[in-house]
């Protein structure tokens, strides 16, 4: 079992983040600049892209120093990564957490059903961005 201090973190993470940023758009904060997160999906924007990749790095030092088990982190990742499918930081995680706990072979059909999109298909789905295609690549030589 998770340890009940990665848990109320999550949760006060995920509801402090639904609020922030709400599904339909409404943005309660403004924030100046480029709104676009590096790899976001439409609607999403760097700060909550720099907020998950935070809370990621935290919920991995909690995962050094304390228990975390596979089974909070995978779904964690896989919710960050359908936000911010082209982050090349949670990629990284979500290859090394596949590895380590022996679930390497649900991340090539991850990276079909989230990248082998035809062109013809849609068009406006440039594909992955370079860093995530290295990854990929790296793992799939491995």
């Amino acid at each position: 079992a998770c340890s009940p201090l990665a848990r109320t973190g999550l949760e006060a993470f995920e509801s402090v983040l639904s609020r922030i940023f709400p599904e339909d758009g409404d943005v309660v904060a403004e924030f100046s600049g480029d709104d676009s997160g590096v790899g976001a999906r439409e609607g999403a924007s760097w700060p909550e892209e720099e907020l998950w990749v935070f809370m990621h790095s935290l919920l991995l030092h909690h995962e050094v120093h304390s228990f975390l088990p596979p089974a909070v982190l995978r779904p964690f990742l896989l919710r960050s990564l359908t936000r911010f499918p082209a982050n090349v930081i949670l990629f990284q995680a979500l290859i090394r957490l596949q590895h380590r706990t022996g679930l390497a072979h649900d991340l090539r059909s991850y990276w079909e059903r989230v990248w082998d999109t035809p062109q013809d298909t849609n068009p406006s789905h440039p594909g992955p961005p370079p860093g995530v295609l290295l990854l990929m690549l790296r793992f799939e030589l491995s």
